[in-house]
């Protein structure tokens, strides 16, 4: 099992061999339709991601301790208590990361497969080929939230894994969408708030909604209208997930919470001028950027609770680095954007690794 410190060395390592490879593929005059190199490196980070030691991670040791033990975890999210259980039933602890992590970078690299490498009609390379599908790892991984989903809150990074898969199925007309976005609860609860979010995503894909759902929510956020809403919840437990200000302790302060936000929110603007131009990826890219649009205006509206906000907000990591690589259809040289975009995430994975909170969550003191 890696230390927090092994850990966190083969982590940039394997990073940079990542955006090496982006670079080679990048290079080539055509686009690629095989995965091979996408493969290896997901199956990379699921690996590397599964045989971190119990030191990395502060929620780690606790949700270890409580897979065999704690009947509420199978009554509220068996599919993750289910993976953990059977992994530490064959092979203990690293069993346990192992088969969570594997699920989950697989039902990823499926989402992202199904983005990059086929056409509607399956006859010729999609969003960018085999580069692409590079790139989109890259950006995932060098995302703070993806990170920690992964190593610390692994049953929402779990679902988020699967709410991603299933809303490009859905978007695709593929019948197994269903199953998908069925399991995603099972992993973990909050998918519930999501799954809406993929349906009223395809039926108002247009760039004009997000840009008015955003002005509401900031209204919203500025008036604190929320707190006359949520007594009117139905479910009690809702409620109080919504109004838990956990991760406000957790970010430091609330400022640092509104500034992750608008930052986030920021790329509902920016994407605009990034619409792809071919007709398949134009249609794609709005529908995603409508799901991660109402994902950010949905934290927005949960400003006032530091839990409801990051919940949320925490799913949009997983469709943020796809709509990057659509967007990079726009421009040209194309070689020269990927490697661009490569280089400005390798870059920011570095100053994400090394910050203190997220050094403390890997477990380096």
């Amino acid at each position: 099992m890696l230390s927090p410190q092994i850990f966190l060395a083969s982590y940039i390592l394997l990073s940079l061999s990542l955006l090496v490879a982006i670079f080679i593929s990048a290079l080539k005059e055509s686009v690629s339709s095989t995965l091979k190199p996408a493969i290896f490196f997901f199956s990379a980070f699921a690996a590397l991601i599964g045989v971190r030691s119990i030191e990395v991670g502060v929620d780690t040791a606790s949700f270890y301790s409580w897979t065999p033990d704690r009947i509420i975890l199978f009554t509220k999210e068996p599919l993750y208590w289910g993976l953990a259980t059977i992994g530490k039933m064959l092979l203990g602890f690293t069993g346990s990361m192992l088969a969570v992590s594997t699920v989950a970078f697989y039902a990823y690299y499926q989402a992202t497969k199904r983005v990059v490498l086929y056409s509607p009609d399956h006859t010729k390379p999609g969003a960018n080929g085999s580069q692409g599908a590079l790139l989109i790892l890259l950006l995932a991984i060098s995302s703070s939230d993806f990170l920690i989903l992964n190593i610390n809150q692994v049953r929402q990074g779990l679902a988020g894994a699967l709410l991603c898969l299933a809303a490009i199925n859905f978007f695709y007309k593929e019948k197994q969408f269903a199953i998908y976005m069925l399991l995603a609860p099972l992993a973990h609860t909050s998918a519930l708030f999501f799954i809406p979010l993929i349906f009223i995503a395809k039926r108002f894909n247009s760039p004009a909604i997000p840009l008015c759902l955003l002005f509401i929510s900031v209204i919203f956020w500025q008036t604190n209208a929320i707190n006359s809403i949520i007594p009117y919840i139905p479910s009690e437990y809702i409620q109080g997930k919504l109004s838990v200000a956990i991760y406000q302790t957790a970010l430091t302060s609330q400022t640092t919470l509104i500034i992750k936000t608008f930052l986030s929110a920021s790329f509902i603007l920016s994407l605009l001028f990034f619409i792809p131009s071919s007709k398949h990826n134009k249609q794609l890219f709005l529908y995603l950027y409508t799901i991660f649009s109402l994902t950010i205006c949905a934290s927005i509206f949960l400003l006032e609770f530091g839990e409801g906000a990051n919940r949320v907000q925490r799913y949009a990591c997983f469709f943020l680095p796809i709509l990057i690589c659509l967007a990079i259809e726009k421009l040209r040289p194309k070689k020269l954007a990927f490697g661009t975009a490569g280089c400005i995430s390798f870059i920011y994975l570095i100053l994400m690794i090394l910050y203190p909170s997220t050094l403390g969550t890997i477990g380096v003191r």
